[in-house]
């Protein structure tokens, strides 16, 4: 017969891993978009961004924020 016994280590360590964010995907090329930006996509060109702090936030380090068209950015 198995037995199976909980340990407390074990508990605690599955209760502090609960309130981690999920992973987000970063680029290193993210797009803006005053026409037809949302901040609800991942800021690729084909889905770009509205905001340049959503394009800020998934952007990787030393990455590049492209501006497709003109437009108020400061919404």
């Amino acid at each position: 017969m198995i037995k199976i016994t909980s340990s407390p280590c074990l508990a605690v360590l599955l209760v502090l891993g609960l309130p981690a964010a999920p992973a987000q995907a970063q680029l290193a090329r993210t797009y803006v978009s005053a026409a037809n930006g949302d901040d609800g996509r991942d800021c690729s060109r084909g889905t770009p961004c509205k905001t340049f702090q959503r394009a800020h936030d998934t952007t990787l380090a030393n990455g590049e924020i492209t501006v497709l068209d003109p437009g108020g950015y400061a919404r």
